[in-house]
């Protein structure tokens, strides 16, 4: 999908596109976010319930945008 001079182009008109990246920050190890922490807790015994979620990522940087 691609918008150039007010014009729409889908499929094969820019099947030949070409991007490039680098990574700029992968999610692992010492660069990774905060945990976040879900607690459900109900009026009954033991009717609780905690667990820990952290969401993985990988920063990139475009470089190069060729059609």
């Amino acid at each position: 999908l691609a918008i150039n001079d007010g014009e729409l182009k889908t499929g094969d008109a820019i099947s030949a596109a070409k991007v490039e990246a680098e990574v700029v920050l992968d999610g692992t190890g010492v660069n990774r976010d905060r945990k976040v922490i879900i607690y459900k807790k109900r009026r009954r015994k033991d009717s609780k319930l905690k667990r820990g979620f952290r969401r993985s990522f990988t920063k990139v940087r475009i470089t190069k945008i060729a059609a």
